[in-house]
Order: structure tokens, then C-alpha cells, then sequence
């Protein structure tokens, strides 16, 4: 089972929030899950260079895994090879979570091709957490079977919720998220010409 403390999934709503106030549209980061004992407990959190949309994040599973390789190096001084070859730590960036803004908490096809490519690209599972900012979410897990990835629900969690914005978490959201603005389309002009010129 995965633990979320109140700190932490305050900040993961913050940043939602944040998202659909400033860029009314979706945004995704990376959680640190920490094993003690037979627990799973998120305990950080990191959020990629992304270009947004309404509906859509657009940063690749390639660029989550290079955020997610810096991230391991940082910690440790050593290569995702060499932490998950030496099986050292008990931390590993493995929580890919995003928001649905004011849609439903729910898995999209988009979701789970991610969360599979993910955990079939690091040979290890990974959790998938959607939520919403109302606080609405949904816990999913991508394990890697021979060669496979298999994604399930595992569970539902539930949120503390509050209005406040954490200004530090406001800079760090807007230097990292841009929004996308599609670029305006071309007028078109009738030929000026009077009735009897034009026929």
C-alpha cells in the first residue's frame, strides 16, 4: 500500500491548483517513495520542464525518464544502472502523478500507455496517481512481467484539503510549466472593390 503524508498531498493539490489557476490546464511531476519496513511512503516530489494544455501534458516518457535519472544521480552521486544494480537505496523515484483539473479522477488511455512505458522502460514497477483539485484521486500500478507491463487500480486515497497557496510552490510551479498557445490563424480579406468591379 502507498502512504501519502497530509504535507505532501497538500503540496500535490497546491500544485494542481496551482496549474488550473494560472494555466487552466493539466500538469504532472514525479513523487520519491521511501520503503520502511513493509510501508511505501511518498516523501518528495519533483516537477519536469512541461509545455501544458487543457486536457494534456506534453512531455514524453523519455523526458520523465530523464528527470527521473537526474533526480536518482543527485541523490546518490551514482547512474540509475549503478543505484538499481547495486539495489542500495530504499528511494526511488517511482510516482508518476498528474492532474485532471476539474475532470473526474480517472485512468485515460493516454494514462496507461504512460504508467506501462514507464514501468516496461525501467524494468520496475511504478505507481500512477491522477488527481483532480478537488481533491479527488485514483492509484494505479504498472509492473513489468516478462517483458510486459500490467496496470492496475490498487486503491483510492483520500485527500485533506485546504485553499491556501504556498508561495514557494507558486514560483517553482510557474518556472517549470508553460502553456501552450496555438498561434493565431491567418485573416482573410475580401477584395475591396465596389458592386459593378467585382460583378
Amino acid at each position: 500500500m502507498l502512504t501519502i503524508s497530509t504535507d505532501v498531498w497538500y503540496k500535490f493539490l497546491q500544485i494542481a491548483r496551482i496549474a488550473q489557476q494560472q494555466y487552466k490546464s493539466e500538469v504532472q511531476w514525479w513523487g520519491r517513495v521511501h520503503k520502511e519496513d513493509s510501508k511505501l511512503i511518498v516523501v518528495d516530489y519533483a516537477i519536469p520542464h512541461q509545455l501544458v494544455r487543457e486536457a494534456s501534458v506534453d512531455t514524453t516518457v523519455e523526458q520523465l525518464l530523464q528527470l527521473r535519472q537526474e533526480l536518482l544521480s543527485l541523490k546518490s552521486g551514482m547512474t540509475i544502472e549503478e543505484i538499481e544494480a547495486a539495489n542500495k537505496t530504499n528511494e526511488e523515484w517511482c510516482l508518476w502523478v498528474h492532474s485532471h483539473v476539474t475532470m473526474g479522477a480517472f485512468y485515460s488511455g493516454t494514462d496507461t500507455s504512460t504508467l506501462h512505458d514507464l514501468a516496461l522502460a525501467t524494468k520496475r514497477p511504478h505507481f500512477g496517481l491522477v488527481l483532480n483539485v478537488k481533491g479527488e484521486s485514483k492509484l494505479f500500478l504498472g509492473v513489468p512481467i516478462m517483458g510486459i507491463a500490467k496496470v492496475y487500480e490498487i486503491d483510492k486515497l483520500e485527500v485533506v484539503t485546504s485553499s491556501e497557496v504556498d508561495a514557494d510552490l507558486l514560483t517553482l510551479v510557474q518556472s517549470r510549466v508553460t502553456k501552450y498557445n496555438p498561434p493565431p490563424l491567418p485573416l482573410f480579406r475580401l477584395p475591396s472593390c465596389s458592386i459593378r468591379e467585382c460583378g
